[in-house]
């Protein structure tokens, strides 16, 4: 019980902690399962052991998380790989280019075309944008269709005037800023 316990307690880091609420040896039970059933996240972890009848059958209704292993690198992978499922993401919001809107063009159902600049980065076809007015998110819309002289373009760089297509419920107005950004989540 000791090593087994020393190698879970290898897996805690800084990202996520867990603690061991019950240890003990013997097959699993149905208080070991109503223990669990507490909080949804617990799990069940038996090594060299079995479930006893009696918990396999209350297990049937209460659905807990129950792994068994006889080997104590494949009891610690498993765990590996639950903690990463459980680690909180981090969700970043990069900016990677800014465009003025100069005129607006026309609109049809959630679609509007407009024409702008390119004030730093770049804009690139298919990506998303936040609409911006003085300084304040109004909406969010994905980019459609980007024309660069009146030609089809993958991406326009900065300082480049384009003509664009965008897919959003916000009504778009000449002085408006489009942020078109990635998020990233690690």
């Amino acid at each position: 019980m000791e090593a087994l316990e020393k190698e879970i307690n290898k897996l805690n880091n800084s990202e996520i902690s867990y603690k061991i609420i019950s240890f003990g040896v013997g097959a699993i039970n149905e208080s070991d399962l109503k223990m669990a059933n507490a909080n949804k996240e617990t799990i069940v972890v038996g090594f060299n052991t079995k479930m006893d009848n009696g918990a396999r059958d209350l297990n049937e209704t209460l659905k807990v998380n129950v792994e068994v292993f006889d080997i104590i690198y494949k009891l610690t992978d498993w765990l590996k790989i639950i903690i990463e499922e459980r680690r909180p993401r981090v969700e970043t919001v990069e900016v990677t280019g800014t465009l003025k809107i100069l005129k607006t063009f026309g609109s049809t159902k959630d679609k509007q075309v407009i024409g702008g600049k390119v004030l730093q980065g770049r804009i690139v076809n298919g990506g998303k944008v936040r609409i911006m007015r003085r300084d304040f998110e109004i909406g969010t819309g994905k980019i459609v269709e980007l024309q660069q002289n009146k030609i089809k373009a993958k991406e326009v760089l900065e300082e480049n005037e384009c003509g664009v297509q965008v897919e959003t419920k916000i009504d778009i107005a000449p002085g408006d800023v489009l942020e078109a950004f990635i998020i990233t989540i690690k």
